[in-house]
């Protein structure tokens, strides 16, 4: 029983010693505003572009970097960027317009 238990402390030690990272740490600055007009913000964040379209979630995304619901397109920013809109859960025609906009 020694044996097993020695065992599996080994394994133990030897997964962890292997999950040890190289000492970078991911580097994730705040949101920047990159574009602002008629009500619009796209925001650069992560490598994605963040759209908004209300004063609630401009702040809100400042302040927190989240969105509450969203619809993300793969690739539709100006360089490939992913781009994650908006979206107004009461009224089913803001992400079309904010997508609109952004284009």
């Amino acid at each position: 029983m020694k044996k097993v238990w020695s065992l599996i402390l080994l394994l133990g030690l030897l997964v962890t010693a292997g999950c040890a990272t190289n000492g970078k740490q991911a580097q994730i600055s705040s949101p920047k505003s990159i574009y602002s007009a008629d009500g619009l913000i796209v925001w650069s964040y992560a490598d994605r572009h963040y759209v908004t379209g209300s004063e609630k979630m401009h702040k809100m995304f400042a302040e927190h970097q989240h969105l509450p619901y969203t619809k993300t397109i793969l690739g539709a920013g100006p360089n490939g960027e992913t781009v994650v809109f908006e979206v107004a859960k009461k009224d089913s025609t803001f992400v079309d317009n904010l997508i609109t906009k952004y284009n």
